[in-house]
């Protein structure tokens, strides 16, 4: 009885939502021609008509929620932004550079660092209504190098972990907009306990066709000890600490622990669901250069990463614009990622998609 209700609400106001849509692509191809606008002022504005047009249908989708019908609602709204932005989407225009987008948690409630679901999907569904489309790793490996082009308007979606709140609020809104995302795995993590998502979870994930599974550690997400005072550090990026035999590391025992590591997470991700790993996250997006007690690693792990990976993923934070981008005939092996801020809403995002600032 609810979903026939809900069906019977949602086709009575379908009219209203795509006058509601072809009002705001009026508007968002109007600022487009005119180019009259700096790019910081141009990407608010297309946020802002986006958001009207967000907010102008958000009623029908608690609705849905409301009634058992949360996916319904999502692939109806989908379906008609599909629709009003599909001249968009067939443009020629190449992209010139990609942003990637990197998230933890999608919660209910606020913990001080993940992204609440109702802004993410806000912001799926903002980037969505402008022509935003994802990628995947491959894709921005090949552009990067030079050896393929992309749509303007691409980007990838990361999500680091392996946590059941990002893959769980998360997969219904990438199914209703036929996005993708690529999922960074503490590989040990997996293997036990109810955070993380077990390997039956991955496994379901990978065959969805929505999902990249690629390494974020095998054991070496961690704090360890790095000095007799029992200071910590990051597992990739310090000397640790023998209890047993009060000393650091040596060079040698340093590589061959961050190495076997690595190669592990690569390993097991790969015998397991029967995917070719590529890539890699560096954990806190430390690659060595946050070392508290050896120099060296800046250079070291950088290199052990490049004999496993094609590609490695670190964050950055909005203020230098070039730094928020990755750009075609730049090196494909380290990426920049920017980390999305629990405080962002969807004209924030945009904004910086758009302008890198």
């Amino acid at each position: 009885m609810g979903n026939e209700i809900g069906d019977s609400f949602m086709n009575k106001h379908l009219k209203k939502i795509q006058l509601y849509f072809s009002i705001s692509i009026f508007i968002l191809t109007s600022l487009v021609v005119s180019g009259s606008f700096l790019a910081r002022n141009r990407a608010e504005d297309i946020a802002r008509s986006a958001a009207l047009a967000f907010n102008s249908f958000k009623y029908e989708i608690s609705y849905a929620q409301s009634h058992g019908d949360k996916n319904g609602g999502l692939a109806t709204v989908a379906t008609i932004i599909t629709e009003r932005n599909s001249d968009a989407e067939k443009s020629n225009k190449k992209a010139e550079r990609i942003p990637v987008l990197l998230y933890h948690g999608i919660v209910d409630e606020p913990d001080g660092s993940s992204v609440l679901l109702e802004d993410f999907e806000e912001q799926m569904f903002t980037l969505k209504s402008v022509g935003w489309q994802t990628i995947t790793t491959r894709d921005l490996y090949l552009f990067m190098r030079g050896d393929e082009e992309l749509p303007d308007k691409s980007f990838l979606l990361t999500f680091d972990d392996g946590r059941k709140d990002s893959y769980y609020p998360v997969d219904p809104i990438l199914k209703a907009l036929n996005y993708n995302a690529v999922m960074f795995v503490i590989v040990g993590r997996s293997e036990g306990g109810s955070f993380h998502l077990s390997f039956l979870e991955l496994r379901k994930m990978a065959r969805s066709g929505r999902w990249e599974l690629q390494a974020h550690a095998y054991k070496g997400h961690s704090f360890e000890e790095i000095s007799q005072d029992s200071a910590r550090g990051h597992f990739y990026s310090n000397k640790l600490w023998s209890l047993d035999e009060k000393r650091l590391e040596t060079r040698e025992e340093f590589t061959d622990r961050v190495r076997v590591d690595l190669q592990d997470a690569k390993s097991k991700l790969e015998n397991e669901f029967g995917i070719e790993v590529s890539s890699f996250a560096y954990p806190y997006g430390d690659f060595g250069q946050n070392s508290l007690n050896f120099s060296e690693a800046r250079m070291i792990v950088p290199d052990i990463v490049k004999s496993i990976y094609l590609m490695s993923f670190y964050q950055t934070w909005p203020g230098d614009r070039a730094s928020n981008f990755n750009y075609k005939g730049q090196d494909s092996f380290l990426v920049r990622r920017i980390n999305v801020n629990p405080d962002w809403n969807s004209e924030d995002l945009l904004r910086i998609v758009e302008t890198g600032i």
